[in-house]
């Protein structure tokens, strides 16, 4: 009778204690009402409480327990990341994740040729059609076969690229 006692109370104790672990993985989203812009950051910079580290030599931007929320409502038809011509995302730990809301809001705007690498693994949620996970003013956009995304819901476009390089004219008017 004692073994069936025990037995049911750590099964109690498992079952709230995963609950609130839960709960609690989505409310340590730390919310962001602007963009980070690192179009004309000429020196390194980092912000390690939002995970975040750029290298302005290389053009690097990793992003490690990086974890944000975009309300609906602000940020509308701006991006979360903005990135310069030739840049490069590394996603660094398993503890990545990037929702938004918000109205024509974009996760990453490159002005040009994007990168993305990565040792770990991201989340993205976008809940406006207007939305796109990555926006690139002209390409191109290449990603590691070692990036682990997850893209949930989406509601907008994963990859959009608004001036396509190159003299491939087919392309251009199938997809340009």
């Amino acid at each position: 009778m004692k073994k069936k006692t025990l037995c049911g109370v750590l099964m109690a104790a498992m079952v709230l204690g995963i609950c609130p672990a839960t709960a609690m993985a989505e409310d340590n989203l730390k919310t962001l009402t602007s963009p980070l812009d690192f179009r004309n950051m000429k020196t390194d910079q980092e912000d390690a409480e939002m995970g975040w580290e750029w290298d302005a030599s290389s053009q690097t931007l990793t992003l490690e327990n990086f974890r944000v929320n975009v309300p609906e409502g602000k940020m509308e038809e701006e991006a979360i990341i903005y990135l310069p011509d030739e840049s490069e995302v590394e996603i660094e730990g398993k503890n990545n994740v990037i929702k938004t809301e918000s109205y024509h809001c974009d996760v990453f705007y490159c002005e040009g040729e994007l990168l993305i690498s990565s040792d770990g693994k991201i989340e993205i949620s976008t809940g406006s059609m207007g939305s796109n996970v990555i926006f690139a003013k002209k390409g191109p956009v290449i990603i590691d076969d070692e990036v682990e995304m997850t893209i949930e819901p989406l509601k907008g476009k994963i990859i959009r690229v608004e001036n396509v390089k190159g003299d491939d004219q087919s392309f251009r008017r199938r997809y340009g």
